[in-house]
């Protein structure tokens, strides 16, 4: 039980990550433009 909950701790943080890096690049690419 205490393993499925890392996981998903895991998934969740790396979503956030992925995001946060999505919107860092956006930011560049119209700071570019």
């Amino acid at each position: 039980m205490q393993y499925w909950l890392h996981v998903y701790e895991i998934r969740i943080s790396l979503l956030c990550e992925h995001k946060i890096v999505g919107i860092h690049a956006n930011f560049h690419h119209n700071v570019r433009i």
